[in-house]
């Protein structure tokens, strides 16, 4: 695990390269653009994990401000075990992101259903 800043407006992940690390966010925001939807992802929140079970990234991340992050070398699920074993505490960061993610992005779809559904 290595701390990182990365400067605003840097690409910190690129969609469709291969997963190779998990990026805890520890200050500022980053921009996850997935098919055209924009989610933010803050401080407490795991860049790259809705990616963790592909092979590779399925969205870009933009630093929306200076940002600084703790880099977590992954590659398949056994890595979590390493980096839960280093920093037992990144086990609550890393369910607190997962589950923040995931309540962003049933608003991005409670949002797409109401538009189809009005549209339609």
């Amino acid at each position: 695990m290595e701390p990182i800043t990365i400067a605003a407006g840097k690409k910190i992940i690129n969609e469709g390269d291969t997963v190779d690390s998990l990026y805890v966010v520890l200050k500022g925001t980053i921009d996850l653009e997935w098919r055209g939807s924009h989610l933010t992802l803050g401080p407490g929140t795991v860049a790259g994990l809705s990616d963790a079970l592909n092979h590779q990234y399925e969205a870009d991340y933009v630093a929306l401000e200076d940002v600084s992050l703790v880099k977590c070398a992954y590659k398949s699920l056994e890595d979590m075990d390493a980096i839960f074993k280093e920093q037992p505490v990144y086990i609550f960061g890393f369910a607190k992101g997962a589950f923040r993610q995931c309540r962003d992005v049933f608003k991005l779809y409670d949002e797409k259903l109401k538009a189809a559904t009005d549209f339609y």
